[in-house]
């Protein structure tokens, strides 16, 4: 399940043999991807990424050793592949 904060990004969690795994997807990844401030247009972007950002989550919690992860706009190295 994903939810929205509305104004920070959106939180989703990763169920992992290890547990739960809560994932925080700043805003600025998204609209680093190509959305706009607006919800429908945060939720498409967020629909079109997530493999990728699930798989960099599980990197992150991982290498951090932490259940909690934030992807903020400097995470999405793919962004720059989009040109």
């Amino acid at each position: 399940m994903t939810t929205g904060s509305g104004t920070k990004g959106f939180t989703t969690s990763i169920r992992t043999a290890g547990g739960r795994i809560m994932v925080h997807i700043d805003k600025a990844a998204l609209i680093k991807l190509g959305a706009v401030d607006e919800i429908g247009s945060l939720l498409h972007t967020l629909d079109v990424h997530m493999p990728r950002f699930h798989a960099l989550a599980l990197q992150k919690a991982h290498r951090e050793g932490r259940n909690h992860v934030a992807i903020g706009g400097s995470d999405v190295w793919w962004a720059d592949e989009r040109s």
